[in-house]
């Protein structure tokens, strides 16, 4: 997850019972992968995970390319809302249920209601009698477009906690190119932008496995990734993805949660210092120098004190007069474990990274800094952009420039971690 400005129940969709739920996959040591040379980080052994209700070996690719997706099916939630979900059709449109049978139409140039009627979609006020519907094109050849953006795979309506959904079912290529031109530059090292696509493939799928009994398994923020779909691809960003197809980051036989950021400031951050817990080997924080006096490495932001009180009191952390705030504890990589909040009732701490969420991740862009009270501002002197956690986006961009491939990128940010070929 790149984090910049950071970073389900079963649907019954014929075979795809949720997309992933179905996947019978395998991690397959790079040395059987033709073409990929052998070296540090490859691995030998066969992993095999299931995950849900598994389809019979080979059946689940088979009924994915019949259904036109291009790998591991996904489930991207693309909008969410009670009302002001734009979806068109030069074609007009036509809502299906699983089995393909029609629910309603919608002519060119049409308009209609849609809603939910507790688990029920509903047309015009017209109870479907079901909770999800396939939405397709009345006319073959027009594409479906969600808030004017085109997406590959399969778009359904469905009716979640009274509010409508639209998820793309679409394969995890597919989808990984509808990701990389959103989170990387494109004219970057190829190599750059290959390391990108493993992580961002591993993170999609480690994501998906926790999301057996959930609506969907990501969206297409920076929640999970920004994904702009079929509009939102580029040539060489899709190179990358074709040309690391089904690699993925596995650790002791799991596909890791590979997060990513945009520039460490120097040194990464250990993931127990951003949401607790024990960090993995793998996401334990290191000097990296790769990602020095690049674009994000340093930045200032000056905020009113009374916009700094305000922000903290709308996220329940203060109450009242703010008048300073000072480090309390740093972590091993230097970023704010915990700040004292400075009033006349008295101080209170607040984590770092709640203080840095509280103010806005685009204005606090990392938790490394300096922060000083001048007049009646804060004044903030910080390093890095992003959780820090994983890979630093800017520090593959410098590694590939001085030769290193993106075996030896992914290796450097994910210590110890194995490159594996993903099967299903």
């Amino acid at each position: 997850m790149r984090e910049r400005d950071r970073g389900w129940d079963r649907w019954g969709w014929g075979w795809a019972l949720g997309g992933i739920a179905l996947a019978l996959f395998f991690l397959w040591g790079l040395d059987s992968c033709a073409g990929l040379p052998s070296g540090p980080g490859s691995v030998t052994e066969q992993i095999q995970v299931s995950v849900g209700q598994a389809a019979p070996p080979g059946q689940a690719r088979a009924q994915a390319q019949d259904e036109g997706l291009d790998g591991l099916p996904l489930r991207v939630l693309l909008r969410r809302g009670r009302q002001g979900l734009k979806i068109s059709c030069a074609g007009g449109l036509r809502l299906l249920d699983a089995q393909g049978g029609r629910l309603a139409d919608l002519p060119p140039q049409g308009r209609a209601r849609l809603g939910a009627l507790g688990r029920h979609l509903a047309f015009n006020g017209r109870d479907l009698g079901t909770g999800q519907a396939r939405i397709a094109s009345m006319a073959d050849g027009q594409a479906v477009r969600v808030a004017g953006r085109r997406y590959r795979g399969r778009l359904w309506l469905r009716a979640v906690d009274g509010q409508l959904a639209v998820v793309d079912q679409v394969g995890l290529e597919d989808y990984l190119k509808g990701v990389l031109p959103s989170e990387v530059p494109q004219d970057w090292p190829l190599e750059a932008l290959k390391a990108q696509a493993v992580a961002a493939r591993s993170f999609a799928v480690s994501r998906a496995l926790k999301a057996r009994d959930a609506p969907w398994d990501l969206d297409d923020s920076t929640d999970s990734q920004v994904y702009r779909g079929e509009d939102g691809e580029g040539e060489r960003p899709s190179q990358a993805v074709d040309e690391t197809r089904g690699l993925v980051l596995g650790w002791r036989g799991q596909v890791i949660e590979a997060f990513f950021h945009s520039n460490s400031g120097g040194h990464t951050a250990d993931a127990s210092e951003v949401w607790g817990g024990v960090s993995p080997p793998y996401l334990e924080g290191q000097v990296d120098t790769a990602s020095e006096d690049q674009a994000h490495y340093a930045w200032k932001a000056t905020v009113p004190l009374d916009q700094v009180q305000r922000a903290l009191e709308r996220a329940g952390l203060w109450k009242g007069y703010l008048s300073g705030v000072e480090g309390l504890r740093r972590s091993d990589s230097g970023r704010w474990l915990s700040l004292t909040l400075q009033g006349p009732a008295g101080d209170r701490w607040v984590s770092g990274n709640a203080f840095r969420m509280a103010l806005g991740a685009d204005r606090l862009k990392s938790t490394l800094f300096q922060v000083r009270v001048r007049g009646d501002d804060l004044v903030f002197d910080g390093r890095g952009w992003g959780h820090g956690v994983g890979l630093s986006q800017e520090g593959a961009l410098v590694m590939a420039k001085a030769g290193h491939g993106f075996r030896g990128i992914l290796e450097h940010y994910y210590p110890g971690t194995r490159l594996a070929r993903l099967r299903w």
